[in-house]
């Protein structure tokens, strides 16, 4: 009775506007309902009457600490103010409540604001109404991520009783969709307990993700729970052959699947090939994807059916290839050395004076299939070297000065079938002049067989002084 006097005062004294001394006043704001084990936070907003300064200390009640108080922490931010004349200032008063209180009553504490000075002080009450947490029971486990239709799923659950009372008929229901368990049992004040629940998942359980509960009831309602999920994995029976065949240039792989089992089962195949190696790859069913590892495949089998998927690897198209590329060169070969073939080249003979004397010679061979008839050969040197009177074995039937340099014109009447002739002269050029020496190709023009005019090119002749470039 007198207990319950003193909390009707503390509570008036909450709802007081301000509680005031001659020379400085506070008031109190703030949510007094506070958790078992849980904290609250007042705001103290001390004013000065007085016509000076004052320099305050807030001290919190100093029985607070003690084992037999329900405050675990009481702090005050500042501890310590200095307000002038006609000024506010707040102060944060933080509490934390133990959790041995007991629910549905109302704990009073007090503030004290004192003046360093002139040690004039005040003292504020505080009340706080103490109610349950929101789990009157914690519950926490840890169960399996996972697991196999027909086996056993097994959990520990632990429970604390967060309240100092005891508690009587907890009723508990641990399961899920595919089982589910009744516990009903006794907590007292504060106390931590453990049990054990085993279930078997049924054969025939679907594949998919479930939900795995623990739920507290006390007195009908539901003071504590914990909630997770499990995954039944697929009940199937895959049985895999591969077979591996190999002949000339090919490597044949085949895979077959069969699921002897009683769900749908995703089955997957690798084939490890390089970026080169697949594309000589070809298989029976298309492939899901590649990538750098190799080609991928993944297959969705019914119960009782079977997959074959036969890999072929074969080289064969690349030997068919190089075969038509090395064809494709000896035919090319051919016709480029069965016709009229003319060679250009440049020997450097001597230097003397700032004159360098180089001599060209044209080589022609009649590599055609049978002899050319009216063969005229053009052969211009640039104007900024200069012919000499020197020729080899034949010299030319006519020479022309143009814009770009001198021609010379020889005429065979007839060349036969392997004939071959050299043409040859001379040229100087000044050293002082020219770095590089540039003579272009030379061309041959003939009658073949069936009387069709042919114009033939030689290769040009890139020359550096003391070097020669063909």
């Amino acid at each position: 009775m007198k207990r319950g006097v003193v909390s009707v005062i503390f509570a008036l004294l909450l709802l007081a506007a301000a509680v005031s001394a001659v020379e400085f006043s506070a008031t109190l704001t703030g949510d007094n309902i506070v958790k078992i084990g849980g904290t609250v936070e007042f705001v103290l907003r001390i004013t000065n009457n007085d016509f000076k300064m004052r320099t305050l200390q807030v001290m919190p009640e100093p029985y607070a600490s003690l084992p037999s108080s329900a405050i675990e922490v009481f702090s005050a931010d500042p501890q310590l103010v200095e307000v002038n004349s006609g000024e506010t200032k707040d102060v944060k008063l933080t509490i934390r409540m133990k959790d041995t209180v007991l629910p549905n009553d109302n704990y009073g504490s007090y503030v004290t604001v004192q003046d360093i000075k002139d040690g004039s002080k005040l003292d504020h009450n505080l009340v706080m109404k103490i109610i349950p947490p929101d789990d009157v029971v914690s519950v926490s486990t840890s169960i399996p991520k996972s697991v196999a239709p027909g086996n056993e799923f097994s959990v520990d659950v632990k429970f604390k009783n967060n309240m100092n009372l005891q508690l009587s008929n907890v009723d508990v229901y641990v399961g899920s969709e595919l089982f589910e368990e009744k516990k009903t049992m006794i907590m007292f004040p504060l106390q931590r307990r453990e049990e054990s629940f085993k279930f078997k998942i049924p054969s025939m359980a679907k594949p998919k993700d479930y939900t795995f509960s623990v739920r507290v009831y006390h007195e009908g309602v539901m003071n504590g729970k914990f909630s997770d999920t499990f995954t039944v994995l697929q009940n199937s029976d895959v049985k895999q052959d591969v077979s591996v065949e190999r002949g000339f240039l090919t490597e044949t792989t085949t895979v077959t699947k069969t699921n002897n089992g009683n769900f749908i089962a995703t089955e997957y195949f690798d084939y490890p090939a390089s970026f080169f190696t697949r594309m000589f790859v070809s298989s029976s069913v298309d492939r899901t994807s590649e990538d750098s590892g190799g080609l991928h495949w993944i297959f969705d089998i019914n119960p009782g059916q079977s997959v074959v998927l036969e890999v072929e690897r074969s080289y064969v198209p690349l030997l068919v290839v190089f075969a038509v590329i090395a064809l494709f060169v000896a035919v090319a070969y051919y016709l480029l050395t069965r016709g009229l073939v003319v060679r250009k080249k440049v020997f450097k003979l001597r230097k003397s004076a700032g004159v360098a004397q180089f001599t060209v010679m044209l080589h022609i061979k009649n590599r055609t299939r049978g002899s050319v008839k009216d063969m005229t050969i053009f052969e211009i040197v640039p104007s900024l070297i200069q012919p000499s009177t020197h020729f080899g074995t034949l010299k030319p039937d006519m020479m022309q000065k143009g814009e770009k340099g001198m021609k010379f014109i020889w005429k065979i009447p007839e060349l036969s079938k392997g004939e071959e002739r050299i043409l040859s002269y001379q040229v100087d050029s000044k050293i002082t002049v020219l770095g590089r020496i540039a003579l272009p190709p030379c061309m041959i023009r003939f009658k073949n067989r069936s009387g069709r005019i042919v114009n033939v090119m030689s290769n040009p002749v890139s020359l550096e002084l003391g070097m020669e470039k063909q």
